[in-house]
């Protein structure tokens, strides 16, 4: 892995140990959100990356918490589906207007039966909308 700086956040993008990003949190870093999205982008099991990504998503930093977004919005790219633990999260926080891209991503990238009956109202409502708008 490249080298990283916890200070400037240079080279955490790469991160893709899960274990990295605890011990991250643990210390309470500035930069520990871009080593979610990091982990989001590196690592392909989906079971170590989404209770990391949860724990960004629930935090009190607003910029972990965006990046939190950020990572579940990759997780729904990368792997096509919808895991449960971020979807709780993702219907806490549904209404935090830095959760509308991670919205979006997942209605784009996880197939409508796939997705929980709550985003599939969403998906609805928004189709709706847009077909109204446009006419």
């Amino acid at each position: 892995m490249d080298e990283i700086n916890w200070e400037t956040g240079e080279g955490l993008l790469a991160v893709d140990d899960p274990i990295e990003v605890d011990d991250a949190f643990a210390r309470n870093e500035k930069h520990v959100g871009i080593a979610v999205v990091g982990l989001a982008l590196n690592n392909e099991d989906l079971d170590a990356v989404a209770p990391r990504v949860v724990r960004a998503i629930e935090s009190e930093d607003v910029e972990t918490r965006r990046l939190g977004f950020t990572a579940a919005g990759h997780t729904a790219r990368l792997f096509g589906v919808l895991d449960p633990r971020i979807e709780q999260a993702l219907h806490r926080f549904r209404n935090d207007g830095i959760a509308a891209t991670a919205l979006d991503d997942v209605l784009q990238y996880v197939t409508f039966r796939q997705l929980p009956c709550w985003l599939q109202a969403e998906s609805v409502r928004r189709k709706l909308r847009w077909w109204i708008l446009r006419r």
